[in-house]
């Protein structure tokens, strides 16, 4: 099973989606408690107040933690390695904690201070972003001729997301929202609940200052494959700066992400967040591969299900190679030995273990090695 793991960006919060979620979870309690020391607000006090949670000083920063808290609760739960990671707008920055390229702690640093220069730039700024549907991709084009038209004299309509070729996310800066939908007034449209122009040229503004957050931090060798949202391609830790600074004013292509991964062979996505952005899109993009939004307890329970009877099959394909491997280092004459067979045996046995990294796998690489040499 080759799976990836994914993370929402930022949203409006539900207060009532974190309480039921964390009930009877007193572990989630303690783990705020410890995260609190961190952060220079009362996490629980703003985190379950509707009205206060969804301001912008804070809702990024709490789109950041519960992504983090949902990532160490169930990463412990999953017997598998992920192949990739990857996060819808903030949370990209999830994705780089989860594959070890920043720590928790400095990533949530320049989260809260990404908020405060986003909140010091644009609380007084006529700006957001539009959910926008387009029909085809002649509907694509005639987005892209109206939002250049308009962006001019010191005012932005940028197309900042792609969530799908249907599916497009548009930030505006220098308009009211009325003067934007009215730009736009030929399609489908609904403002999102996001009170700046995020990836778009609008961002530049706090350019200088987010680069001065970002630029200390030192990141490590990724421990799993990050794709970068803005190229949607795996990055290094040494492009992973620039990444950041692309991801601030540059357009993300998740449809693009999500394509990549299963280009890739990932067949299962792992969705760690409270909210349900990222699901929705897999299933207008990549129908084919299947997606867990552990959030839900359904699904959540039918991911370890699945996972369950995988390690079953894993176990017994292995207990077969084992055998037969047992049977040929007893045999006096190498050269009877059916090659074809135990290669495809091999093979199969790699492909249903292949994301566990478990050290039977090591063990049985090594005794195939071994009987290649035989052979």
């Amino acid at each position: 099973m080759h799976i990836a793991i994914c993370f929402d960006g930022q949203g409006k919060h539900d207060v009532r989606v974190a309480r039921k979620w964390i009930k009877n979870k007193p572990e989630i309690l303690g783990r705020l408690q410890e995260i609190q020391k961190l952060l220079s607000f009362d996490l629980e006090e703003i985190a379950f107040d509707e009205c206060r949670a969804n301001q912008l000083d804070y809702m990024q920063t709490l789109s950041f933690i519960w992504n983090q808290i949902l990532f160490e609760y169930y990463i412990k739960k999953i017997p598998f390695k992920p192949a990739f990671a990857f996060g819808h707008s903030l949370g990209h920055y999830n994705a780089l904690v989860s594959a070890g390229v920043l720590s928790f702690e400095e990533v949530l640093q320049v989260v809260e201070e990404r908020s405060s220069l986003v909140a010091r730039g644009f609380s007084n700024e006529q700006c957001g972003m539009l959910h926008v549907k387009c029909s085809d991709v002649e509907s694509f084009a005639h987005l892209n001729t109206l939002c250049r038209l308009h962006s001019r004299f010191g005012r932005v309509l940028e197309i900042s997301i792609h969530n799908s070729k249907h599916d497009i996310v548009v930030s505006y800066s220098g308009y009211s929202v009325q003067e934007a939908r009215e730009a736009l007034k030929e399609f489908s449209l609904k403002p999102l609940a996001v009170q700046a122009p995020y990836h778009s040229s609008a961002m530049e503004t706090i350019g200088t200052g987010f680069y001065r957050v970002i630029e200390p931090l030192r990141p490590k060798t990724p421990q799993i494959s990050v794709l970068s949202n803005v190229t949607a391609r795996p990055i290094s830790e040494f492009l992973c700066k620039k990444d950041l600074m692309l991801h601030l004013t540059y357009p993300l292509f998740m449809d693009a992400c999500m394509q990549y991964c299963v280009d890739q062979e990932v067949n299962t996505i792992v969705h760690l967040s409270l909210s349900n952005i990222v699901p929705a899109l897999l299933e207008l993009n990549c129908p084919e591969c299947s997606c867990y939004h552990l959030a839900d307890p359904k699904q959540e329970q039918a991911f370890f299900l699945l996972t369950e009877d995988h390690n079953r099959n894993v176990q017994e394909e292995y207990r077969k190679l084992l055998g037969g491997f047992s049977t040929i280092a007893g045999l006096p004459n190498k050269k009877n030995i059916d090659f074809v067979k135990i290669h495809n045996a091999m093979t199969a046995y790699q492909n249903l273990a292949g994301g566990i990294g478990s050290d039977e796998l090591a063990h049985m690489q090594k005794l195939y090695g071994q009987a290649c040499e035989a052979f």
